[in-house]
């Protein structure tokens, strides 16, 4: 279940990882990917809380320099697991408010629905998925361009 404090930190994440490949990005196929680590949320009850393992000091994500979209727009088209449906459509809005002329059309459904989907010949500049099983199976497929972040 996603918290109001993991979905805010989860659309900070995400949008900073679309404006860095919205800036590197020049063509719409193949797909460039977005893998997102997230930290556990914290959770509401601090005794209820059973800790299963520390992750590594460099399992945390360094933070990106802030990037910004070409002057005229455009569009990019991001296919995100159907389970990140809120966090981008907040992220689209967010984005297309901030930025005059981008239009970021987001196609969500299962992880594998989206890879088999880029296997069948259709264009998408980020990938979003829910795992890194399916990420990882996109990149060893060939339908990654560039290097997962």
């Amino acid at each position: 279940m996603m918290t109001a404090v993991s979905a805010h930190r989860l659309s900070g994440i995400v949008v900073g990882i679309l404006l860095i490949v919205a800036s590197l990005t020049t063509v719409t196929s193949p797909v460039t990917a977005a893998q997102i680590a997230c930290d556990p949320a914290t959770p509401s009850s601090p005794s209820s809380a059973t800790p299963v393992a520390t992750p590594p000091s460099d399992a945390t994500p360094e933070p990106q320099a802030e990037v910004s979209f070409p002057e005229g727009g455009g569009t990019l088209t991001v296919f995100a697991a159907a389970s990140l449906t809120d966090a981008f459509a907040e992220i689209e809005g967010t984005l297309e408010s901030e930025n005059a002329g981008l239009d970021i059309i987001v196609e969500t459904a299962g992880s594998q629905t989206l890879v088999t989907q880029l296997r069948e010949g259709a264009a998408a500049d980020v990938l979003a998925t829910a795992g890194t099983a399916t990420m990882t199976d996109a990149v060893e497929s060939g339908l990654i361009s560039g290097e997962p972040v």
